[in-house]
Order: structure tokens, then C-alpha cells, then sequence
């Protein structure tokens, strides 16, 4: 499972480097023209710039990139979807039993759905774009003001007439053909796999993006105005500002004014000026000292970075879409088919017997700010005192992200969960209405006659005893009814189910933190024929993101049960007998104690996997106060032991905010989804962050002796060093996300990865976390945890990481009469450590090459090919099977 706010929009080689060609190249005829205006006369310029480009893929699809379940739809067939109901189900200490998380680790394939949208739509050698497109840009002069306005249109043949591609998906027209009888003989139906669906894409923010838009960019006034002594120069409407030093690494660096448009970034034949999105501000720049400038603007309109649409070439994250193009995210660790609608329930599971919940989370309307609050200064003083000439800058910006960040809101609470003084919890969100046993509302259960009588109609038993039950939604009864046996009923009079692990009633949502503050210095000087610049970035309060799946996992604290407090009954008794146990309690029909003796043969596999606490003799508890460490924290059900959320569900971010895990309240859907409301869970936290750039620019014309060497006419070098510091905390404290992906957790795997009972694998949970230090001669298997194997912390972010950049263009001018030529090398090398996203500029051993060969007539018309190799940066670098070849047509005029 990933869901993070994925950066791969970040710019890197292969991309703006193409500006710095288009700096030195000629420019084309214009188009002038004057109008007389009240005796004097308005003069304009019209540029056009038509271009045809063409991209195609030429590598083949990376398996360690496409999530397992697209690979392999029936990867966890008969491992109950790589989930498992026992602790040791997957321990080699039980032959003949289930290995559901091993047997996901094993298969090919990423932990994760949610990321290979754009991998699977294009196959080696397909056009993966075929774009045609004119920019126009109109100049209006009047004595001392000014009007300039820039527009393109584009049509992308391919990616607006495209059908997209998905292995292993459930969608409204094919859930009724998925649905099978229940393997374990149960009169219902399971869902056990997707199947292929080939869609039409009609997405309307990802058509806009990559189908075809008309997009105006900038619209501003311009101008001159005496004040006292100076002149002020004024723009008021939609521009850019262009600040700070640093060439290729901006993404966090000074130049922050303005958000990214990735898409335009990433289309064939971009400019510089499409890059980057023109915002509504005012701007004002005046002379106040010999060589001392004051800039300062004030933002009235905010855009967010438009991220590369959901399913195209170069995107990585299949949900996180600009303007709400996405709808949520695949819960599964890759291995349960993809369900945009959540209609995959009932899962084949044995926890589908507890729980109607899909494999799917829904993600809310992004939260965006308003533009006010948007505002910065910046001096700009020319020593000329200093090195023959010494550009300096100070910075100051005070802005809202324009990178998305991904919180969540918890779930509602499970059927088996009350409301008391230890969760602190709201009485009106307990899962169900029973007396309580401690104080508070709502029966914590903790055996199996509690647990049938607060959450008396869980699937396993609903078809037979409340026929045409369906699941709760938003508005319906938060908890059940308050008498035993009688389940809650919506306002259409249908009884509800039962829910003991309500995952999918968790949302995501997407947000942009306000008020981040930047404070920046820069300088520009020469040294002999060597330009040099630099800058640094200081950020106080920069948001970044945890780990997503950590985020996840708090949102399912509400979930399970409270056993996780160690006052829970225990499952001394062995799997064999849990239908005498379930029957027993709860005096069911001969009938039906045979189908769920069928189910219970089903779910252990006719397997004794033993008891499932973590600590061997334990102390029976009755669901009162706490009793950690030494208390049971599991009790016997049909579909196998049940635990607490905090057993299932341990993360890092609750205990560092200073709560429990698995205390944390749900969310009251009967108020907004904002971050009022109790259930919000902020997946960023701030942190000092810095980045640094350090360039140099050489040029060398016909005479120098490399040019010469190879007969060119010119060569210009730019070398490029980057760096970022974040003040963030120790890995295994809490894990900040990097460039790429992370699919798991960075606690103990189920499989028992990392399971050596330090405080990276249990987090919060050290009370109840199964390992070899407290189980001697255990290999650290819990098949209970949610989490099939440990992140490793090398996926997350460094506190200091850093890289390299070169671009070398190559001119040979003349070669024909009106013909020239220009090579263009360029090189990312990713040297070090990762930098904290979303945005970060580096992903330790990344590298990024590129080459683009450009044939020139004239000034107007322009041949370019080029070839775009990435590599390195292991399976986080997930455009690294992206090797694309181009072809790039221009006349402008």
C-alpha cells in the first residue's frame, strides 16, 4: 500500500536543461504592429510558436514496479489475500499451515496498487504522446505601460483518445460476473479477484492535463510610477517571479512563487514559460540606493503544482491527482484487485465473516487554500566593490505549499469497541449502544459471547438471520442498538451490518499546509571566464510528509478491539475448537453449527496454529481497565483469533504526537471533514529544512582547445552541486517519505521481517509486539499484523543527501547555408542519501541521462531527437523502466 504525495513531477534532467538551449538560440521573425492611441501609437509584437512532438517508450515494464495482484490476479489464491487470522499462521514452526504474507513477500511484483497506472498503459515502443501545439505570446506598449499575455493550446492524439489498461479491476459492470460462492460453504458470495478491464479514458481534469486544454498563462498590466524620488515598476495580474540562483534542483530552492506544471513540463517541445504556473499578484520593484533593488510582491490567487496526471507516461502515483482527478486509494499491499468504486465485499477472507469492508478508501475533495496571505520581499544589492562585481540577494516568502500532502480521517468504530475513560472517546462514535462493563458507553468485547453481542449481525451470520443487510454509510446510526441480537437500521429501514474492521470507511485527503516561511541569500560573481551562483533556502516550518501507510494505519486505530490493553480472554484453547466455542455461546441451530463447521475447516485448514497472545500464559482478562504485558490480548472467533488495533495497526506517528495506539478516536462523520473534527490525522509534521546550490557556468567559443578539438563553433558547460538538510527525527522515531515510493510499513513484517523487538519494529506497541527477543525460538511471525513485511528505513528520508548536474551544449553553426546544429548533453547523478518530500530533489544513486540533437534552418524552423535514459535509485526510482525516445518539430514566427 502507498499512497503518498508523490513527487516524480520533480524537475530533473532531461527537462528544463532544454531552456537554457532556447536562451542562446536565435529568435524567429515576430509578428509587429502599431495602433494609434490618442496621438500616440500602442506598438505590439505577436510571437507564434507551433510544435509537433512525438514520444515513444523503449523499455519494457519493470515487474518491480507493477503492483503484485496486476502481475498476478490470483496471487494469493487459497492464502486468504495474503492476510492472516492466526498469529502463527506463517510460522515454519507449523507445517501444513497457510503462509499468506509469505507468500506475498515471495511473489513478484510491488507491495502496491496504487502506483503503476502510467507503467501499465504503455508497452515498450508504443507512442506513448503524439502532441501538436501552438503557444502564442502578445506584447502592447504605451508610452511607460505595458500589456503582455501568454496562451497555449495543445491536442494530444494519444492521450485524448486513449483507453487505459487495468489487469485486475472491479468496476459496476463486472462485480456480478467476480462474485463466487464462498469456498468455506457458506450460503453467500465472495469477491475473490478483478478481472481485465480496457476503459476509455474520461477523466476531465486528466483529459485537460495530457488530452487537449487551452491554457492562458500569463495576463498582466505593466508599468512605471514616480514615487517621491525613484521610479517604481509595477506588474498587477498573472505572472511569474523568478528569484534566486539555483538552474535545474528547483523544486524547494528561493524560485517558490510559483507552482510547477508537470504536465506541460513532460509534454513534447515544452518551453520554459509553460513550466511554470503564472498566479495573480502584484508586484512592485523600485531602485532605492545605488545598486540596491527592493522587490516585493502580494499574491492574491493560489494553484497547486500540477502533478503528471494519474494513469499518463510519466506518472508514479495513481492517486494523488491535481484537482481531485483521482478517487481514492487500493488498501491492499498489491495483492487484492484494484476497486474505485468499493465494491469488492464480500472479500475471500475469513475476515469477511467480521467485516463488509472492500479493499478500497475513498479520498474527499482536496482541501485548497484561498490566495490571500501569499506575500515576499527580496533586496538585491550589486557590489561592485566585491570581485570586480558581485551580485547579492536576501529573501523573504511567506507562501502556501503548492506540493500535496496526504492526511486521512480514522474510520468509525468496530462493532466490539466502546467509548470510555481510556480513549477519551466521544459517547455518541462507540460502535455499539451495550452497558458497559468499565464506565463509559459501548461494551469493549473480550471473548466471544461479548463479541456476538455487540456485533451480533457480522456477515458470516447476516444472510441467514437479517437477510438484505448492507453496509453502513455516512448518516446512517453510528453504533449498533442497544439490545443484544438487534442490529442498527438505516433510514430506509434496512438493517446494517455488523463491522468489526471498517477500513473502508476511512478518507483520505489531500491538503496543502499553510504559512510556510522561507528565508533565502544568494550571490553571482565571475572568476576568470567562470560564472558562479549560488543560493541557499532556509525553510523553519517546512511541512513534510510521513509515511503514508503509517498515516493509514493510525486512521484503522478505532478498528478491532481493545485487547491491545491485555484484557482480553485469551486463546489458550486451540483452532480445532472454535466451532464448540462459538456454538456453545451463542446456542445456534444444528444447521447452522454445520456451516460453520465447514467455515472453521476452511479458515484453519484443518491446522492447529495454537494460541495467538503474544506472551505465553497469560492473565484472562474481562475487558476491563489495562493490563499490559502481562494480560491476554486475543480471544477466540469463528474466523480465526482476534486482537487489538494496536497489535494489527502499530504506527509511529499517534505515539509521537504523544497519544496511544489504538485509542485514537474515530472520526464523527456527522460533522465536516476538516481538521475540527476528531478523526482528522495530519500526515505531515514540520521541520528545519535547508537546501544549497552551488553552479558554475563556462563558456568557450571556436579558439578554445576543446571547441577545437572537435571543430565546434561554441561549447557552454554548466556544472551544478545540490544539497538538502532536514532537522527531521531518527528513522526508527518516525519516517519521513523520499522520492519514490513506500509500499509497507517500517514495523515488523507478518512474515516476521524486522521482527527483533526494537523500536523500529513495534513503534508504539512494544507491550504487544510478537518477536524473537520475547518469544525464544519464535522467528517473529504474527500473522495478525496488517503489515506483510518491514519497510526498510533506508526507503525513507536522510537527514543530508545530495547530487550533481552537467549540461554541456554543443553548437556547430553554418554547417550547410542557413543549417546549424546543436548537441545537448545532460546528467543527473543522485550521489547520496534521499531528500524528505514530497519534492525532493534527490533519491540516493539515481541517474538521469539525456541527449537531444537539434537541427536548425535559419531562425524559424527546428529538427530535434532526442533519447532519455534513467536508471539507478533500486525499485523507489519508479520511472526507471520510463527510457523514452523523442522527435520534436518547431517553426515559430
Amino acid at each position: 500500500m502507498s499512497i503518498h504525495a508523490s513527487s516524480r513531477w520533480a524537475v530533473s534532467l532531461g527537462g528544463l536543461v532544454l531552456c537554457l538551449s532556447a536562451g542562446y538560440a536565435p529568435l524567429a521573425s515576430a509578428l509587429e504592429f502599431t495602433v494609434p492611441f490618442n496621438d500616440e501609437d500602442i506598438a505590439g509584437t505577436l510571437n507564434t510558436t507551433l510544435t509537433v512532438g512525438v514520444g515513444m517508450r523503449m523499455q519494457n515494464q519493470s515487474s518491480n514496479i507493477v503492483g503484485k495482484g496486476n502481475l498476478n490476479p490470483d496471487v494469493c489464491a487459497g492464502q486468504q489475500i495474503c492476510q492472516g487470522t492466526f498469529k502463527n499462521q506463517g510460522s515454519a514452526s507449523i507445517p501444513g499451515g497457510l503462509h499468506p504474507a509469505a507468500t506475498a513477500a515471495a511473489a513478484r511484483g510491488a507491495f502496491s496498487m496504487n502506483n503503476d497506472d502510467g507503467d501499465l498503459n504503455y508497452k515498450k515502443h508504443d507512442i506513448f504522446s503524439a502532441v501538436g501545439k501552438i503557444t502564442q505570446d502578445l506584447s502592447l506598449t504605451y508610452k511607460d505601460y505595458g500589456f503582455f499575455a501568454k496562451a497555449l493550446y495543445f491536442y494530444d492524439q494519444v492521450n485524448n483518445n486513449f483507453t487505459e489498461y487495468h489487469p485486475n479491476m472491479i468496476t459496476p459492470e463486472n462485480i456480478d460476473s467476480l462474485r463466487v460462492d464462498d469456498p468455506s460453504g457458506l450460503p453467500r458470495k465472495v469477491v475473490p479477484k478483478g478481472a481485465v478491464v480496457k476503459s476509455r479514458r474520461n477523466n476531465g481534469a486528466t483529459l485537460e492535463q495530457v488530452g487537449t486544454n487551452l491554457q492562458l498563462l500569463d495576463a498582466y498590466v505593466y508599468g512605471k510610477v514616480p514615487v517621491f524620488d525613484t521610479e517604481v515598476g509595477f506588474k498587477l495580474g498573472r505572472q511569474t517571479v523568478n528569484w534566486g540562483e539555483s538552474t535545474l534542483n528547483v523544486i524547494n530552492s528561493i524560485n517558490s512563487a510559483n507552482p510547477v506544471n508537470a504536465n506541460n513540463f513532460y509534454r513534447m517541445g515544452f518551453q520554459v514559460e509553460e513550466v511554470f504556473i503564472p498566479v495573480g499578484m502584484a508586484f512592485l520593484s523600485a531602485d532605492v540606493y545605488e545598486g540596491l533593488t527592493v522587490e516585493t510582491f502580494y499574491q492574491y490567487e493560489w494553484k497547486p503544482l500540477e502533478a503528471p496526471a494519474a494513469g499518463s507516461f510519466y506518472s508514479g502515483n495513481d492517486i494523488v491527482g491535481t484537482n481531485n482527478a483521482s478517487g481514492g486509494a487500493n488498501l491492499s499491499f498489491g495483492t487484492a484487485a484494484d476497486d474505485p468504486y468499493g465494491l469488492g465485499y464480500l472479500q475471500d477472507n475469513p475476515l469477511s465473516g467480521i467485516t463488509p469492508s472492500s479493499a478500497h478508501v475513498g479520498k474527499i475533495k482536496d482541501d485548497k487554500p484561498n490566495g490571500t496571505g501569499q506575500y515576499g520581499i527580496a533586496l538585491k544589492y550589486y557590489a561592485e566593490w566585491l570581485n570586480n562585481g558581485t551580485g547579492l540577494g536576501l529573501y523573504y516568502m511567506n507562501y502556501h505549499s503548492r506540493l500535496p500532502f496526504a492526511s486521512a480521517f480514522a474510520t468509525r468504530a468496530s462493532c466490539a469497541r466502546g467509548a470510555d475513560s481510556i480513549n477519551g472517546w466521544d459517547p455518541s462514535l462507540a460502535g455499539n449502544s451495550l452497558p458497559s462493563l468499565s464506565g463509559g458507553t459501548g461494551l469493549n468485547a473480550f471473548d466471544t459471547a461479548t463479541f456476538g453481542a455487540a456485533c451480533s449481525n457480522i456477515p458470516l451470520l447476516a444472510d441467514i438471520l437479517h437477510p438484505g443487510s448492507v453496509k453502513w454509510q455516512p448518516g446512517d446510526p453510528a453504533s449498533s442498538g442497544p439490545l443484544p441480537g438487534v442490529p442498527s437500521m438505516n433510514a430506509a429501514g434496512q438493517s446494517l451490518f455488523s463491522d468489526a474492521v471498517p477500513l473502508d470507511t476511512a478518507k483520505l485527503w489531500i491538503e496543502y499546509p499553510r504559512n510556510i516561511h522561507l528565508i533565502g541569500a544568494s550571490f553571482n560573481t565571475t572568476v576568470g571566464s567562470i560564472s558562479l551562483q549560488g543560493e541557499v533556502a532556509y525553510r523553519p516550518n517546512a511541512p513534510l510528509q510521513v509515511n503514508p501507510v503509517d498515516v493509514l494505519f493510525a486512521a484503522f486505530g478505532p478498528t478491532l478491539t481493545s485487547c491491545h490493553r491485555g484484557n482480553c480472554i485469551g486463546t489458550a484453547l486451540t483452532s480445532p475448537d472454535l466451532v464448540s466455542q462459538i456454538t456453545n455461546a451463542t446456542q445456534l441451530t444444528s444447521t447452522l453449527k454445520a456451516l460453520l463447521g465447514n467455515l472453521a475447516q476452511t479458515v484453519t485448514s484443518a491446522v492447529d496454529y495454537g494460541p495467538s497472545d503474544v506472551t505465553s500464559g497469560c492473565t484472562p482478562g474481562l475487558g476491563i481497565g489495562t493490563n499490559y504485558g502481562s494480560g491476554c490480548d486475543t480471544f477466540t472467533l469463528l474466523v480465526g483469533h482476534a486482537d487489538g488495533s494496536a497489535r494489527s495497526f502499530p504506527n509511529y506517528i499517534i505515539p509521537y504526537r504523544g497519544g496511544l495506539i489504538g485509542e485514537n478516536s474515530p472520526t464523527d462523520f456527522s460533522k465536516p471533514l476538516d481538521r475540527k473534527n476528531v478523526g482528522y490525522i495530519q500526515g505531515y509534521e514540520r521541520f528545519k529544512t535547508a537546501q544549497f546550490d552551488l553552479g558554475a557556468t563556462q563558456v568557450w567559443g571556436a579558439s578554445d582547445t576543446v571547441p577545437a578539438l572537435i571543430a565546434a563553433d561554441q561549447i557552454l558547460m554548466l556544472y551544478e552541486v545540490g544539497a538538502n538538510w532536514a532537522d527531521i527525527p531518527d528513522r526508527d522515531e518516525l519516517q519521513i517519505i523520499a522520492e519514490g515510493s513506500t509500499y509497507t510499513s517500517a514495523t515488523a513484517g507478518a512474515d516476521g521481517s524486522g521482527a527483533d523487538g526494537s523500536q523500529q519494529a513495534c513503534a508504539g506497541n512494544k507491550h504487544y509486539c510478537v518477536s524473537k527477543a520475547n518469544s525464544p525460538g519464535s522467528d517473529g511471525v504474527d500473522g495478525l499484523r496488517f503489515n506483510p513485511h518491514q519497510a526498510p528505513l533506508g526507503d525513507f528520508a536522510n537527514k543530508f543527501a545530495w547530487g550533481y548536474n552537467l549540461v554541456a551544449l554543443i553548437r556547430y553553426e553554418s554547417v550547410l547555408p542557413g543549417i546549424s546544429i546543436e548537441s545537448q548533453v545532460t546528467a543527473k547523478h543522485d550521489v547520496n542519501g534521499n531528500a524528505p518530500g514530497p519534492g525532493g530533489n534527490f533519491l540516493g544513486g539515481r541517474k538521469v541521462f539525456d541527449i537531444l540533437v537539434t537541427t536548425r534552418y535559419k531562425s524559424a524552423f527546428s529538427i530535434g531527437l532526442g533519447y532519455n535514459w534513467i536508471t539507478g535509485g533500486g525499485d523507489k526510482n519508479l520511472l526507471m523502466d520510463r527510457d523514452a525516445a523523442r522527435a520534436i518539430v518547431k517553426y515559430q514566427f
